[in-house]
């Protein structure tokens, strides 16, 4: 099992993220950020920086109802 930020799970990373933990966040940030810029990059072109930044707000307003795993995360 891998760590995310100090000796914290997934789990425990996602948990501190929702409460407001700025490392624990930075970690998923670090973690899904690269994949889903690449992604936007394709299929969304020149307007991907916005979408992304879309994404990581629906993300960061949902956070505290996510129940599950990192690929469920992702």
């Amino acid at each position: 099992m891998r760590t995310w930020t100090g000796a914290r799970t997934f789990e425990e990373t996602i948990e501190a993220a929702s409460r407001g933990d700025d490392g624990a966040f930075s970690a998923v940030w670090r973690w899904l950020h690269p994949s889903l810029i690449r992604y936007l990059r394709v299929v969304a072109g020149a307007d991907s920086e916005d979408l992304s930044s879309e994404v990581w707000l629906s993300v960061v307003q949902g956070l505290h109802r996510f129940r599950g795993d990192e690929g469920a995360f992702s």
